[in-house]
């Protein structure tokens, strides 16, 4: 009988080898995936080295991940051996010297598998560059091929499909990295920064108790008794003694007045304003009862074009900055002039502009910025009464409610001052 010899298919060698294929193309996704998902530099490389290994099928494999500079390794990690394996068998710096020629030589591969050209005395190696388009990182480096004598082309491709895969998500983890080490710099200077502004509102508010207490308390003090001895012993003086208690008690009216409108102002710069839809018509009817006595005493003339529409603001911080500005355009007249006063209102879209005109003695061009710093003063407090403090207020209490303020005026024609806020649903 005679002997048949089986004729291998080559149809099913080749299916075998597209699956193969399949399976390793696979393996790739998957692998690509994981390192996506991976944030922690460290454990992206031993996931990574991890699958070089098996998907090319090494006994032992090793990712070598060198500095900015390429100087000495930054992290070696190794897969198929325990770390005093690795250092006992001289496979960790045989990979590191490979990978270094590797990253001399940028895009090189080295494969070998002649006696005396693979390092640690393993039977054959694969070393392929880890590259990004901006730098070389470090290197892949295999050693054995598992039930072969040396790697393959194929093995080749792979490893380098694997060190292209890892050199991109070793990238955006390292910038992850460099991002929440920033942000916890960042996190912990807010921190601090906190503390500190927390310290100095403490201290401020401390401070301000003091100043409303304890120095308003002296002042009181001296124009009350000023203000007794101008009453009952005024017969016992002559006009220069008299003239001189006159002085004492204005003064410290005076600078209770600046100590008041400090306050004022500290307040609110620290105060929460809960901003919702304000009737304007309701704050200058406010502002005006607030200042009835200043603006009789005065002879001013106040002029409202109404009805004006509701802005989004905070009332009593409105009500303070349309005082601010009334009190303002009755002070600055020339001697002997009647101050006239007309408040208006005009709507452009979203914004109201609200403005109060005077026929005050005004304001050059040069000087519009700075009438709004505190403490601020164009004119003598001979000349004029108050302390500077007027518009700084006006100003921080728009800017406080998300809104602008200014100024037009020439010196002798009057000025017009305005704010701008959002215009209230439905206000109009």
């Amino acid at each position: 009988m005679a002997t048949v010899r089986a004729v291998g298919n080559p149809l099913t060698a080749r299916v075998a080898e597209l699956e193969r294929g399949n399976l390793r193309l696979l393996a790739l996704v998957d692998l690509g995936q994981r390192l996506a998902a991976e944030r922690d530099p460290g454990r992206l490389l031993e996931r990574c080295c991890d699958a070089a290994r098996e998907l090319i099928g090494a006994s032992v494999a090793a990712v070598v991940i060198r500095d900015d500079q390429g100087g000495a390794p930054r992290r070696v990690v190794v897969s198929g051996l325990d770390e005093a394996s690795a250092a006992g068998t001289g496979f960790a710096p045989a990979a590191e010297v490979v990978v270094a020629e590797l990253v001399a030589a940028r895009r090189a591969v080295r494969r070998s598998h002649r006696p005396g050209e693979v390092p640690g005395g393993a039977r054959s190696s694969l070393g392929v560059p880890v590259l990004s388009p901006v730098r070389a990182y470090g290197g892949l480096y295999l050693v054995d091929k598992l039930g072969e004598d040396e790697f393959s082309e194929e093995d080749e491709r792979l490893g380098v499909t694997v060190a292209a895969q890892l050199a991109v998500t070793y990238e955006n983890a390292r910038r992850c990295e460099d991002v929440e080490r920033l942000a916890a710099v960042l996190e912990r200077q807010v921190a601090e920064r906190t503390a500190r502004l927390q310290q100095a509102t403490a201290e401020l508010d401390t401070f301000a108790y003091s100043v409303s207490h304890d120095l308003r308390a002296p002042l009181r003090a001296l124009q009350g008794l000023s203000g007794v001895l101008l009453e009952d012993y005024a017969d016992r003086l002559d006009e220069v003694g008299r003239d001189y208690l006159r002085r004492i008690g204005l003064s410290a009216e005076r600078m209770d007045t600046q100590i008041q409108d400090v306050l004022a102002y500290t307040r609110l710069l620290r105060a929460a304003l809960t901003l919702r839809s304000v009737a304007l018509d309701r704050v200058v009817e406010a502002a005006r009862a607030r200042l009835a006595a200043e603006l009789e005493a005065r002879g001013a003339e106040l002029h409202v074009d109404g009805p004006l529409p509701a802005v989004v603001g905070h009332a009593d911080t409105l009500v303070l900055v349309v005082a601010s500005l009334l009190s303002n355009a009755a002070k600055f007249v020339a001697p002997g002039q009647r101050p006239a006063i007309r408040v208006g209102a005009d709507t452009a879209g979203a914004a109201v502009r609200l403005r109060v005109e005077d026929d005050g003695i005004g304001v050059a061009p040069e000087h519009h910025e700075r009438i709004f710093g505190v403490f601020e003063r164009l004119h003598g407090i001979e000349s004029y009464p108050g302390n500077g403090i007027g518009l700084s207020l006006v100003r921080k209490g728009v800017e406080r409610m998300g809104g602008r303020v200014g100024v037009e005026s020439q010196l002798g024609r009057g000025s017009r001052f305005w704010i701008e806020l959002p215009l209230a649903e439905g206000g109009s």
